[in-house]
């Protein structure tokens, strides 16, 4: 679009990513703006889709997903939420074709699994066969189907597909988070929570702060060294990166502290940079 280039072209022109993943995970705000209107979501879900997606397969996923989404505030079941999605997006899109197949597996009582495979195969021709729509969708609803409204079940099936399960087993419980509310929670969720985040604590050293370095002193003898202490890596890439309005790096927050770079510019090691840190480092008491 800063090229001049309006949606959907913008969408359209020169993206590896036209039928990945990253609109149709974001669907629930145009579902819930939209509560028993599939149409009228679909047709958001769409005009947002279309800026970075294009006219691919990524913007009949969202279309479907904030379609059956939507049907979900006022339909309590699961199959016929997504009978209503599929009203939403071309019948001949791999999107629909992938949804129709996951269905056309459970009625002839195929096992997930193999109802996974099939999709696999079916779709290994769209992004090297991973982290694309049609399958991740489609997996999205197997677990819907398979696990038939019990929320462990079709989390646990879904995410077992694999693939982008992160996006898949988010999907799979906002939808049934929808439908049935926080009654639809099994009630030992809490207890494997708190598990969950006691292996997560006792498991984690964030700093083992030895020879008592923290709390730092303004009149300590300590240098940062390192592109990281200007320049933070602060989350992940792909539907982790945000763009926050405000960053505080270390040399922002502690501004008198001497600051060395080992790479240039171009991110290429430079010799004397790094002689520089390295001389600093060994004078200083303390190194960052």
């Amino acid at each position: 679009m800063q090229r001049g280039l309006l949606a959907p072209l913008s969408g359209d022109y020169m993206n590896p990513w036209l039928h990945s993943n990253g609109a149709w995970i974001r669907t629930e705000i145009w579902a819930s703006l939209a509560p028993a209107c599939p149409e009228i979501a679909a047709k958001y879900a769409i005009e947002d889709a279309k800026v970075d997606h294009g006219a691919g397969e990524g913007t009949v996923a969202a279309a479907f997903v904030a379609a059956m989404q939507s049907a979900a505030y006022a339909v309590a079941d699961v199959r016929t939420c997504v009978e209503i999605g599929l009203t939403q997006i071309p019948e001949n899109s791999r999107v629909a074709l992938s949804v129709k197949k996951v269905l056309e597996c459970f009625d002839n009582g195929m096992s997930a699994m193999d109802c996974r495979n099939t999709i696999l195969k079916m779709n290994a021709d769209i992004g090297d066969g991973w982290f694309e729509a049609p399958s991740n969708v489609a997996y999205t609803v197997l677990g819907l189907i398979y696990g038939k409204g019990d929320f462990k079940k079709s989390m646990i099936t879904a995410i077992n597909c694999g693939d982008d399960t992160d996006c898949i087993g988010a999907t799979v419980g906002s939808t049934l988070g929808i439908i049935y509310g926080l009654k639809g929670i099994p009630a030992d969720m809490e207890a494997h929570y708190a598990l969950a985040k006691r292996a997560a604590t006792e498991s984690a050293v964030l700093l083992k702060n030895d020879g008592r370095l923290l709390p730092l002193s303004p009149d300590d003898d300590v240098v940062f060294i390192g592109q990281m202490a200007r320049n933070m890596r602060y989350q992940g890439a792909g539907s982790s990166h945000i763009n926050p309005w405000k960053l505080t790096s270390p040399c922002d927050a502690c501004p008198d502290i001497p600051f060395y770079e080992i790479y240039a510019e171009d991110g290429e090691p430079n010799a004397a940079l790094l002689r520089e840190a390295v001389s600093a480092a060994g004078k200083a008491r303390s190194r960052i």
